[in-house]
């Protein structure tokens, strides 16, 4: 998601309020982390000493220890680094977004207040040009490899990345105008959001009450959505007449896709919309329902995430 607003809107505040619970949440997951990785840190260093004494006892022609040997080499290569506990990231190059997103799990989202995201998928800091494929496979959880010239390869078997970035107009014509991106397919992937500016409509002496009670019904949704998904991946089922509310707007879409329709150059965004509009509506299904598991989207989500969808198409025209 890129949110496009002029200089001085309340860009920063407005991304702080919203991710605080989860910035709350990294902390706790990186402290409880520190220990798991201590502790794979030192497993690994004691099975690479016993690796290093069967060895000289091997070369000795020791069979018992060859055995022993066999044992530790395949102890270590099993051995899993745990996740860091991160989960946000606020700016890197691509390099070395795959580490941290392999050091992670596998996951991680960028969330910035500013638009260095896309001068990184242009390539301003790579002479040869700009390294997409990180930001293409995982919008949908595609395999992705880093490979180092004198490491062992990393693998990321499903890789997830989100982005959500608050830019400036002006960014956003250059995402529009830079053809590389368009042609793998990178605007393709965002749902834009310009909204209007308040420049100039503002009273500095307005006083702005927090409702605690909302402030904490979402901070606790919030966490306990991140936990559950965390330790428990839920799949949901899109059927019956929830599935025929989404057929019904999906044929919607498409009718705007055809030749010289309001959507005809957009068909790929479109198509990746189809896919946002169905995790939307399973986030939303979960968030509604926080105590009790749930199997199938309703109708209710599914016509929440269309009535989100077709903000996007608007703020897209």
């Amino acid at each position: 998601i890129t949110i496009a607003c002029p200089p001085s809107t309340g860009k920063s505040p407005a991304k702080a309020a919203i991710f605080k619970p989860l910035e709350e949440l990294e902390q706790q997951r990186t402290q409880e982390a520190r220990k798991q990785l201590m502790l794979h840190d030192s497993q690994r260093k004691i099975l690479e000493k016993q690796k290093q004494e069967l060895e000289a006892k091997a070369a000795k022609d020791t069979a018992s220890a060859f055995i022993e040997l066999h044992q530790i080499i395949s102890d270590l290569a099993e051995l899993k680094q745990p996740a860091n506990g991160r989960i946000l990231v606020d700016d890197c190059t691509p390099e070395a977004l795959g580490q941290i997103m392999h050091n992670a799990g596998g996951h991680i989202a960028i969330v910035t207040a500013e638009g260095g995201i896309f001068e990184q998928m242009i390539g301003v800091y790579n002479d040869n040009g700009s390294n997409l494929n990180i930001y293409l496979e995982s919008w949908g959880g595609g395999k992705y490899t880093i490979d180092r010239i004198t490491r062992d390869p990393l693998i990321i078997p499903n890789a997830n990345l989100v982005i959500v970035a608050t830019i400036q107009p002006a960014v956003l014509d250059q995402l529009g105008a830079n053809q590389q991106l368009n042609r793998r397919g990178i605007p393709q992937r965002f749902l834009f959001t310009m909204p209007p500016s308040n420049v100039g409509n503002r009273n500095p002496h307005r006083t702005t009450q927090t409702n605690p009670t909302i402030q904490t019904t979402y901070h606790n949704t919030i966490i306990n959505l991140a936990n559950q998904l965390h330790t428990n991946p839920t799949t949901l089922q899109l059927e019956g007449q929830p599935a025929d509310i989404f057929a019904q707007w999906d044929q919607q879409l498409e009718n705007q896709l055809g030749e010289d329709k309001e959507l005809t150059t957009e068909a790929e965004w479109a198509g990746k919309l189809r896919a946002s509009t169905i995790r939307i509506a399973a986030l939303l299904q979960l968030a509604w329902h926080p105590n009790t598991p749930q199997t199938h989207i309703n109708t209710t989500s599914i016509t929440q995430a269309i009535q989100i969808a077709n903000y996007y198409i608007t703020h897209l025209k």
